[in-house]
């Protein structure tokens, strides 16, 4: 029986945790003000999930990881 060494990775957990750090950054009142900025929260939330889906894989992640929807 031959094992597989690649495994599928997860996007759930950076997704959740991207969209966490975009959402609380929005509703807080004085920090809001930073969707001014090109709507620089959106672009946070994005970056913390693709530095977390990086540290959880060793070769680096390609931008079709980013178009794949979070399973």
């Amino acid at each position: 029986m031959a094992v597989s060494t690649t495994t599928k990775p997860s996007y759930g957990q950076p997704a959740f945790i991207g969209g966490l750090v975009m959402g609380v950054l929005s509703a807080l009142p004085l920090v809001s003000a930073g969707n001014i900025c090109c709507c620089l929260w959106v672009v946070t939330g994005g970056l913390v999930a693709a530095y977390l889906l990086q540290q959880n894989q060793a070769m680096p992640i390609s931008p079709a990881d980013g178009a794949l929807p979070a399973t």
